[in-house]
């Protein structure tokens, strides 16, 4: 089963967060594009919140393998 990651900020191409977290290879790049939120400063790490009234940029990505992806995000992000 095919799903779709969001990414923003440090996790976009140009980066190296994904290669370090190894899962290059099990993503496929849709495009870019945005969601309803605001982007929030935490510190060390930005926090996405849903918002109507702002728009958070970044790219989509397919994967087949969604629990190794979503594991090595939770290991790299924390």
């Amino acid at each position: 089963m095919k799903t779709c990651v969001f990414f923003y900020g440090t996790l976009m191409a140009g980066f190296d967060r994904r290669r370090r977290a190894g899962i290059d290879d099990r993503l496929t790049y849709l495009g870019r594009g945005w969601v309803k939120g605001n982007l929030y400063d935490l510190g060390l790490y930005p926090a996405a919140v849903p918002a109507e009234g702002g728009r958070i940029w970044g790219e989509l990505y397919e994967t087949d393998a969604p629990e190794p992806v979503l594991a090595a995000l939770d290991a790299l992000e924390g």
